[in-house]
């Protein structure tokens, strides 16, 4: 089973911006160390899922990837249909272990900067109750509401800017990452072909329907798509790692395609600025496993009891 396991990690630990990716790391060990220098950040998220009928454990762990130990560890037990109010459990749960570790000047920035997406929200609400037939007020509503995982609300927003401005290729889009977002990939399938039937020279709708396909292990697709959407934004570099990615799929196999996809985007980086999420990602696919903090299997195992992770 693939499935995207987001934790989306909103305090300040001396992180950067991207501090905890979401991943699952499989294959050959390497060091967290390693993983947070390539990355760029401090802290690592490690996890396992395991599904028995309609039923996940999750399990989770976070790293300090300076001195390898454990932070903090647990387990949740979730129904598959609720697996995003899982990844809100273990990003509370996260969020609470970093905050006692903060110093009282980090706090007031933490608190400044709640105060601010506080602030944004009463904005964004106020120009709804205004105008609520401002589509991009609810374009851009919905942004903020997906940044805080609110998925369900975000979905409603871009909705309601897709039924203002039906037209709009961008909330079309946008609505299709949602679907995304929502881990509801067939009918985000959908929703991208949509747009591309708009205007199929639309680059971002293809790049978003690959990243979808991505999800779904339709690599064939995915790789197509890619290579589309780097055609139609004329970036030569992007367009090469596409077609090098995907001669080695065609000889190798998906994860060899991943590790190369990896390399290709470190090397990149050195001359131009690549999200060191996205690298992160392609690590979560190419048969890349973190060693784990000591002590960590023993603790998964009594959390999980007799089960295997």
């Amino acid at each position: 089973m693939a499935l995207r396991f987001r934790l989306e990690i909103r305090q300040h630990y001396t992180l950067t911006q991207c501090a905890l990716q979401r991943a699952y790391y499989q294959g050959r060990d390497v060091d967290p160390q390693t993983v947070a220098k390539d990355l760029k950040v401090e802290g690592i998220v490690t996890g396992r899922i395991v599904q028995r009928g309609d039923q996940l454990i999750i399990a989770a762990e976070l790293i300090d990837a300076r001195t390898n130990r454990s932070l903090w560890g647990d387990q949740y037990n979730r129904k598959l249909s609720d697996v995003l109010t899982a990844q809100e459990d273990i990003t509370r749960a996260i969020s609470s272990k970093l905050r006692a570790r903060l110093s009282r000047e980090t706090k007031n920035r933490v608190a400044k900067v709640r105060g601010i997406w506080a602030t944004a929200e009463r904005e964004y609400t106020c120009a709804l109750k205004l105008n609520p037939n401002y589509a991009n007020a609810h374009k851009l509503y919905s942004l903020y509401l997906d940044t805080l995982a609110r998925h369900q609300e975000a979905l409603s927003e871009i909705k309601r800017a897709v039924e203002l401005d039906p037209l709009n290729l961008k909330y079309n889009d946008n609505l299709g990452q949602e679907y995304d977002a929502g881990l509801q990939y067939a009918t985000a399938v959908e929703q991208f072909k949509k747009v591309i039937e708009m205007d199929p020279s639309f680059a971002s709708a293809h790049a978003n329907l690959g990243s979808t396909y991505f999800q779904m292990g339709r690599h064939e697709l995915w790789l197509d798509e890619w290579k589309k959407a780097a055609a139609l934004s004329n970036d030569k570099e992007e367009a090469a790692i596409a077609d090098e990615v995907s001669q080695v799929y065609s000889r190798s196999g998906f994860h060899a395609a991943s590790a190369k996809s990896v390399e290709l985007y470190r090397q990149l980086a050195k001359h131009r600025y690549v999200d060191p999420g996205n690298i992160g990602y392609q690590y979560a696919h190419c048969g890349t496993r973190i060693k784990r903090s000591p002590g960590w299997r023993r603790r998964m195992r009594k959390r999980l009891g007799a089960s295997r992770i």
